[in-house]
């Protein structure tokens, strides 16, 4: 079940009437009339947790480069005169580099729209990144 912030959004209250029968099931309460709908379970998205976006955005010197020889594959920027250009990523390993949670060098991150529903189980080689973070 799912109790929208939104009460427009849903559909009951957590009672239904079998239409066959006419008898009245209450299954959830909501505050609001409308405040509450079904959904099926596979429809779902439980979130990511705190550590595991943190590990999903800042790659490890040896994970695979995103832009080999300089070059981003299949992305392009589209000319004044209607040509493509490639587009070049400059510097991907200093960059790697100043971006390293396991080196304790990222003190401040944005996790926007990334999901993160909960802190998630810290493991022991994620207290030095998680110590120097000071703006999240």
């Amino acid at each position: 079940r799912v109790e929208w912030d939104d009460a427009s959004r849903g559909k009951h209250d957590g009672r239904l009437v079998d239409e066959t029968t006419g008898c009245e099931t209450r299954y959830f309460r909501c505050e609001a009339a409308t405040g509450g709908s079904f959904v099926r379970p596979s429809k779902l998205d439980a979130g990511h947790s705190f550590v595991e976006a943190l590990r999903a955005r800042y790659a490890t010197m040896d994970a695979p480069l995103v832009a080999p020889e300089g070059v981003f594959r299949d992305a392009f920027a589209n000319t004044k005169r209607g040509a493509t250009k490639p587009i070049q990523f400059a510097g991907e390993l200093s960059v790697r580099a100043r971006q390293q949670l396991d080196e304790g060098s990222v003190e401040a991150c944005a996790e926007r729209h990334g999901g993160v529903c909960r802190l998630g189980d810290v493991r022991a080689d994620d207290v030095v990144a998680l110590s120097t973070l000071k703006t999240v």
